[in-house]
């Protein structure tokens, strides 16, 4: 497992934001983080679901 900073975005030109997330030894997401260490739910294998909206996770592939 290691850890690595991954894009999300709401709107592809307008809301993007980096992320930490654990990462496995197959290359996908295991776990996101929020700004303040918090763990957001991943939902739907490549979303996430941040300040109550659903957030695509550019790469690598979640889980």
């Amino acid at each position: 497992m290691s850890l690595k900073l991954i894009s999300v975005y709401r709107n592809m030109l307008s809301n993007q934001c980096d992320l930490l997330a654990e990462i496995d030894d197959k290359g996908r997401v295991v776990k996101v983080f929020d700004y303040d260490g918090t763990e957001l739910r991943i939902v739907r294998g490549n979303k996430v679901i941040k300040n109550g909206k659903e957030w695509d996770i550019r790469d690598p592939i979640a889980r």
